[in-house]
């Protein structure tokens, strides 16, 4: 495939539509992931969603501080949401380590240790494991 479905303008607006280049439908920008199975796994997941989400609920959490921002934690958070797609198939537990890495090289402006962050990445994990097992409100717990 030459990928000439990519990249087209759309007809209707005159802005260039980011498309499937399988389906040629528009499509939005976010996780590129190998094989169909994880295309939709990634389709799944809105990083700006999820940010917000924890923006809005981290302080919520009996492991943060509370005059911690939420900067701080970010980093955290994003480790967790990220992992499920990163490691598909395995448990929090199975990649612990690599997300502790993970975290450890993109910290940006945590200040946090693993021991602190780990509660925040495992939680966003979670959250999203839960999504993609179709149990997103929890009922299954």
């Amino acid at each position: 495939m030459n990928g000439e479905n990519s990249q087209r303008t759309d007809q209707q607006t005159g802005t260039d539509a980011n498309r499937d280049p399988l389906t040629g439908t528009p499509v939005g920008t976010g996780v590129l992931v190998a094989g169909p199975q994880a295309r939709s796994r990634a389709e799944i997941m809105d990083h700006t969603a999820e940010d917000a989400y924890w923006r809005t609920h981290y302080a919520e959490r009996a492991y943060v501080d509370r005059d911690t921002p939420y900067e701080i934690y970010q980093a955290a958070y994003q480790t967790g949401y990220e992992g499920p797609h990163q490691y598909p198939g395995k448990t929090f537990a199975e990649v612990e380590s690599n997300l502790q890495r993970d975290f450890e090289k993109s910290e940006g402006n945590s200040t946090l240790t693993w021991d602190k962050a780990r509660n925040a990445t495992r939680d966003a994990w979670n959250r999203v494991d839960r999504a993609l097992s179709g149990d997103a409100d929890g009922a299954a717990r």
